[in-house]
Parts: structure tokens; sequence; C-alpha cells
């Protein structure tokens, strides 16, 4: 019988990397150095030998000798697991029975589920009886499952518990969670829920990230982590927010400082520093100002289409510069300077300088990594730096959970490895 082959693939750009082997002394491992997708990889593989790596120990790490930086390995996360009631092996199943839906039955919320940041594992109820995913650390009222005198019978706890520890409170003071199968269990569960809350619940609902291209019920995970030191580069939500004389607070470029007088004509929800991009002003045709990225392009006073800097650089070679604001009479002028005709946005004299050191330093060094490969949707899930000390940014995702505060973190170097076998770890980078 064949030897069951394996196989690492070596890429020449950044994907997830992962240290790789298998213990089963029955395997042996083919490194190819050819450039595929984690997709033409696999069908590589399965052509030509078994299928891509599957790992079950440090052992099958160590036994390979000649191993690329980065390889592709059979590990995998498919959206279609998380957005339907399969019986995909890291689909939704229920903790009552460790299994996946036997109905098929579900009463998700619209747009749900849909893992955002690839971090929700869990599922909750809203107070209207609909379904979503959620990351499994939140906290969250729940209800448990019981059988009291041969009835079932479903216990509505008020303590706000992640969904593990919730799991754990229901198994040691009931039977566990509940399953919903059909629209009766569903009707049953809702009704636990007190008519005078409106704060979500925990079901028991789960499923785990991640699986192994063959199939394998392997729960070895090797993800590697990092040391991570604070540096003094910081960036406050306060700063850009309001007309303040912090360091990187707004400031008028005709002057290089900040508001005199504390004049300002937000519009509604602005400035909201969007992506964490948005360090230039501009107004719109009712008069009010809102933030934007100062690569954009807008009609300004004096008047053509340029960037933010372009624009700033014109007034200063044909005019004096962009004007200042620092009442109504001043903000009357530079509105009516906008031809009637127009509709367009224009820019302002507004900008502020993102990220300071912590001592107030006016140093101007940055080292920010150009690589955009840790986006996800857009958005960077999380801190990281290269080996050469590159840095890199949190984005806007960490604001909407409810982040005000954006700092910087240096990576000093890798530490440790972890195997972690439950579903309650994922890597968020």
């Amino acid at each position: 019988k064949r030897l069951k082959d394996l196989f690492l693939l070596f890429v020449l750009f950044l994907c997830f990397g992962f240290s790789c082997g298998s213990h089963l002394s029955l395997r042996t491992y083919h490194i190819i150095t050819k450039g595929l997708t984690w997709e033409g990889a696999q069908q590589y593989c399965r052509e030509n030998f078994q299928d891509l790596a599957t790992f079950e120990s440090m052992d099958d790490v160590n036994s390979i000798t000649e191993l690329y930086d980065w390889s592709w390995i059979g590990l995998h996360e498919y959206s279609k697991s998380w957005k339907t009631m399969s019986k995909d092996i890291n689909s939704w199943r229920w903790s009552l029975t460790g299994e996946g839906s036997r109905t098929g039955y579900y009463k998700w919320r619209d747009s749900e589920p849909d893992n955002h940041m690839l971090m929700e594992h869990c599922v909750g109820m809203k107070p209207g009886g609909y379904w979503f995913d959620d990351s499994c650390q939140r906290e969250k009222r729940f209800v448990c499952y019981d059988v009291v005198e041969g009835k079932n019978a479903y216990v509505h706890v008020s303590e706000v518990r992640s969904w593990y520890s919730a799991l754990t409170y229901c198994r040691q003071h009931h039977i566990g969670f509940p399953v919903i199968e059909n629209s009766d269990q569903q009707k049953l569960v809702h009704s636990a829920i007190p008519s005078y809350s409106d704060a979500p619940i925990w079901l028991g609902l789960y499923r785990v990230p991640w699986v192994w291209s063959d199939g394998s019920q392997s729960s070895y995970r090797n993800w590697k982590l990092y040391d991570w030191s604070w540096i003094g580069l910081h960036e406050y939500s306060k700063s850009w927010k309001t007309m303040s004389k912090d360091i990187n607070s707004w400031r008028w470029s005709l002057t290089g400082e900040g508001s005199r007088t504390g004049y300002y004509k937000w519009r509604d929800s602005e400035p909201d520093n969007h992506m964490l991009m948005e360090h230039c002003v501009g107004m719109k045709p009712g008069g009010n100002w809102f933030d934007d990225s100062c690569q954009r392009e807008k009609r300004f006073v004096c008047y053509d289409v340029r960037s933010w800097y372009s624009a700033l650089t014109y007034c200063r070679q044909h005019h004096i510069g962009f004007p200042v604001i620092e009442n109504s009479d001043q903000q009357k002028l530079v509105h009516s300077a906008i031809p009637s005709y127009s509709d367009a946005p224009i820019w302002l004299g507004l900008y502020r300088v993102p990220w300071v050191w912590s001592d107030g330093s006016q140093s101007s060094y940055r080292n920010w990594s150009s690589s955009k490969s840790e986006n996800y949707k857009d958005e960077k899930l999380c801190v990281s730096a290269k080996s050469n000390s590159e840095w890199s940014d949190f984005n806007s995702a960490l604001l909407r959970l409810g982040w005000t505060n954006v700092h910087l973190q240096w990576k000093s170097g890798p530490s440790q490895q972890q195997s972690l076998t439950s579903p309650e770890y994922s890597p968020s980078c």
C-alpha cells in the first residue's frame, strides 16, 4: 500500500505562516517549490500525492528538515461552513449534542452570520428572536436547559458571561445549553427571556474554525505568537473630536496653529477620522465641515480640483494660502466664495498631524510598513511589524468595537508557540 504522502508548498508571497508536520510514521512529506494558490496546491497534492499536509504534534514539525519560511498546509477556513447549517466539520453545531443541526432549522438575522473579522464562532439571540454570530469572548446573558419532573425547562440567567463561561455554568447547574431544531423549540427558548429585557442571550450554537483539507480530526494547532512592546507613538480620539490645543489636534495651514477661538462648523457625526485616514477638512455646499483623506481631490478656494496638499501648494504659490475660519463672519466669507451653481465640496485649510509621541517630542520619524497584505475587507485586524522593524497601524475596525485610544506596538521577535485544541482560540493575524 502506498505510503500516505502529504505536501508542503513554498510560497513567494506572505500567507498564513504555520509550522507544519505529521506524527504518523506512514506519512512522508514533500516540499514543492512551486508558486501556487492554496486551491492550486490542494489540487496538485491530490493529483500527485494524498493531500495538503495535516499535522498532529510538534514531532511532525521537527521531522521536516528543509522547510521554508512560508508554506501552504492543509488547514483552511471556508465561508460556506459558517454561512449554512451544513454537515461540514467546521459548520455550526449544538454544544448539547456536539453535532450539527439534524433538521437544518435556523433563524438568522439579516446579514448574519458574517464571521466579522474572522472571529465570530458563537451564536446569540436578539430580544426579537433572531440569531447572530459573535465573538465567544463577549459577555451576554444566557438560557440553560434542564429537565424538571419529566418536563423540559428553560432557565434564564441574568448574569453576563462569555460563551464558554456560560456553557460551564449551565453544565454545572443544569444540563447545558438548549438545542433549537424547530420553531416550537425556538419559541420556548425565546419565551424564557424576561419581557422587560432588551439584552441578547447566548445560544448553544458554536463552530470550530479551521479544518484540515483531508478531513482529519486533528486538533493540533501551532499558531505563532510574538512579544509586543508599547512605544510612545499614539493617536487619541479626543484630538480629532475637538478644536483643542493638543499637538495633533486640528490646525490652520496659514498659521500652523490650532484655532484661537475654538470656532467650528462640523457636519453631524463629523469629524469621524474614518479608517484612521482623515486628516484634512472639507466644506459641503451647505457650509458644514467634514474630515476626509488628504489624498482625495476637491475644488478649493482658490479654485481647482486637487488633493489637499496640491491645493495648499497652489494657494501659496498664487495667493497667500488657505483661509482661516475663526468665527461665523469668516465662515460666511469663505462660503460665499463658492459659486452658487456648484454642488461640490471644497478644501479648507484645516488639517491635523496624526500620531504623536508620548513624551511630546516633535520627532517626525516614522517607519510604517508599505505592505497591505494584512488587510481584511480593507480593515487591519491587528498590529504587526516586520523583521526589518517596520511598523503597522490599527484601523477603524477596533474603533467600532469600542476602542477610543489607539497606540502603536513594536514587535521584538518571536517568543513562543502554543498548541490550543478548543474552539476558544483562533488567530486574529
